[in-house]
């Protein structure tokens, strides 16, 4: 079963050299991902990713025991990096809009000079002549998490950035032997829910750090069958809930559009699944999301997948951090691509 696939390759003209070095270079990520899979999966993400998304390298390092955490300006670095009890934290380079000038410099900070012990010190250290710490970079850093060492709320300390950086351009100090104190302000009750910090995540780096059906509703409660019962479905029709992963598009010999696609299971299971014209032709897979899907098990040479026949994507959950603002709709929402033919149905 193993070698019947790979034999298939005999037929495609590779150099010796070409495909001896693909050899060489297959056998050694698949030594490290099996003997070191969380420093693999940290170096891949680092390395710009491969097939998928910088998010299912990190869900899969979970699947082998990791805990993901946001960005900080005290315990993370530039890149992505593995700390000590399989910690892996986010780097702050992957915030959306961050120069990156500032996170290199903030490493040095800390390198030379210790770990930060407050927001208003690490303004205080980080807020130069020569390389001024500008308002935008410092409250991208407090919206990814990068100071939640403090323990203070989100919206304490973005008040706070504001009140030091916020007003108007500021002479940047001059190097002091002892740390200025800071004027202490008495502020109401500000809190910070875990939907406000799932939608600050999705949209700093792209992707939540909590599961990602979190973000979805309308899928509870639904039937699914899930692949490690599969083999007792084989040719049977089922229905199954997934968070889309990667869809490839395609055409048949005919020229007609279909789709292939990987899902992941709420327990973190994958599965793949095919999608021939006439079902692409009502439904064009494309948005991340969760999806109601259901088709027949398919067995090919061992290995099951889903034939798709009907689609249903859950909606997102609003969000909140905009539920005051009469929008009714989250701001932040995941592209839509114009389907490939003009009567299919988006979902």
């Amino acid at each position: 079963v193993s070698w019947g696939p790979i034999e298939n390759f005999a037929g495609f003209t590779f150099a010796k050299g070409q495909f001896a070095s693909y050899a060489v270079e297959s056998f050694q990520s698949l030594y490290l991902k099996a003997h070191y899979p969380l420093e693999y999966l940290v170096a891949t993400v680092n390395n710009g990713g491969g097939f998928y998304r910088a998010e299912f390298y990190l869900q899969e390092a979970r699947r082998h025991g990791a805990h993901i955490e946001a960005p900080c300006v005290n315990d993370g670095r530039t890149d992505t990096c593995l700390r000590p009890k399989n910690r892996i934290i986010l780097g702050s380079g992957r915030i959306s809009g961050i120069d990156i000038r500032v996170c290199r410099a903030l490493e040095q900070e800390r390198a030379q000079r210790g770990p930060f012990t407050s927001l208003g010190q690490f303004i205080d250290r980080m807020h130069r002549a020569e390389h001024p710490l500008s308002l935008d970079a410092l409250l991208l850093l407090i919206r990814a998490g990068a100071f939640r060492f403090t323990g203070q709320p989100k919206r304490a300390l973005l008040w706070e950035a504001h009140h030091r950086l916020g007003h108007k351009p500021q002479a940047a100090p001059s190097l002091s032997l002892f740390e200025e104190p800071v004027r202490a302000f008495s502020l109401p009750s500000l809190t910070h829910h875990a939907l406000d910090e799932a939608y600050d995540q999705l949209e700093l780096f792209g992707f939540s750090l909590g599961h990602p059906f979190d973000l979805f509703t309308g899928w509870q409660g639904k039937r699914s069958t899930s692949v490690k019962h599969w083999p007792r479905h084989i040719g049977e029709t089922i229905q199954i809930l997934g968070y889309l992963v990667a869809a490839k598009n395609s055409k048949t010999v005919k020229g007609e559009h279909m789709q292939f696609a990987t899902f992941q299971e709420h327990d973190g299971q994958i599965f793949d699944t095919v999608h021939f014209p006439p079902t692409v032709k009502r439904y064009v897979l494309k948005d991340r999301g969760v999806y109601l899907l259901s088709g027949r098990v398919q067995d090919e040479l061992g290995y099951l997948s889903l034939e798709v026949d009907d689609i249903e994507r859950c909606p997102m959950i609003a969000d909140p951090r905009y539920a005051d603002s009469g929008l009714g709709h989250p701001v932040v929402q995941i592209p839509k691509r114009r389907a490939a033919n003009p009567k299919s149905k988006r979902v």
